[in-house]
């Protein structure tokens, strides 16, 4: 065989590799890409919803029609990640509703309740109905979206707090068991991910933001940002110190575990200790005066049967 022989061959092998690694790589899916799908569908900003995204777009027009520029708004994206809601989606619908609707509501809410006492001059009793959605869609346009972001927030941080010591006694067992940080926050999401989905779901996307990015203890940051609980940003800590100086994770992990164990336990005993003073306004309200009727009904009944007190005369 010749020397042209074997160089036609070869570009043959060549071409056919060649073929077969792109038709490979355009039906093939990326780890990455997968990944990243599933951390966004996680967190709402899947593109399956083609109605949401066509509204966001439009609602993003509008905002840049009246002059808000979304990139200015760092700080509210930040408050939207701590509530959960880090998307571009997310930002575009609570600036819309702040900027438009909440002044829209404002201003029906204020002229029902103007039309009802100073307008018609009616009393609250002859227009019930229409003093409350007036009081209610003013109250909604006046402090809507900062009622909105606050209560997801504290009801959000209450759930981490109640969920993360469980974790991060599984973070400590793999740990030991020798077990680097990413390979445990991946074994913890696992466990957990049925019992404790909101933790799993931030130590999934922590995971996924230190394989991608170039800087892994800004993924770490990052976590204790969108969570904002002190218990994770000590352990966000130790996870930093032990990237930068290669420390040991376990006595600093086992030392934040019992702090956190404690810190429930103190907090449940302080919820008991407040029980006494939140039972007060019921067992004033309803259980005494139901008591003195129960003892006292039967006197007064047969104090009326007998004519009064002084006895009819």
């Amino acid at each position: 065989m010749s020397l042209t022989q074997y160089l036609s061959y070869a570009l043959i092998a060549v071409g056919v590799i060649t073929v077969y690694m792109a038709v490979v790589g355009m039906f093939s899916k990326d780890k990455n890409q997968m990944r990243a799908q599933r951390v966004g569908d996680t967190y709402g900003e899947s593109d399956s919803g083609a109605a949401s995204a066509a509204l966001s777009a439009i609602c993003e027009q509008i905002l840049i029609m009246i002059g808000v520029d979304l990139r200015r708004h760092d700080e509210i994206s930040k408050q939207l990640a701590k509530a959960g809601l880090p998307s571009h989606q997310s930002l575009v619908f609570f600036l819309f509703f702040k900027r438009i609707v909440q002044p829209i509501l404002l201003v029906i809410g204020g002229w029902i309740l103007i039309k009802s006492f100073l307008i018609e001059h009616k009393a609250i009793s002859d227009n019930l109905l229409a003093v409350l959605i007036g009081f209610v869609l003013t109250v909604v346009g006046a402090m809507g979206s900062k009622l909105f972001l606050d209560n997801r927030n504290e009801k959000r941080k209450a759930l981490l707090i109640k969920t993360f010591p469980e974790a991060l006694d599984l973070m400590l067992i793999c740990v030991e068991s020798g077990l680097g940080i990413d390979a445990a926050l991946g074994r913890v999401c696992k466990e957990i991910k049925l019992s404790h989905p909101l933790i799993a779901e931030e130590f999934e996307r922590t995971r996924f933001e230190m394989n991608v990015m170039n800087d892994r203890v800004q993924a770490l940051h990052n976590l204790a940002d969108r969570t904002g609980t002190r218990a994770i940003r000590a352990f966000v800590s130790a996870l930093v110190q032990a990237e930068k100086f290669g420390t040991s994770l376990v006595d600093t992990m086992r030392t934040i575990a019992e702090e956190q164990r404690t810190e429930r336990m103190l907090l449940s005993e302080a919820r008991a200790a407040r029980l006494p003073a939140l039972i007060t306004i019921p067992l004033i309200f309803f259980i005494m005066p139901a008591l003195f009727m129960v003892i006292l009904g039967p006197v007064f009944i047969k104090i009326s049967a007998q004519g009064g007190i002084f006895g009819g005369n």
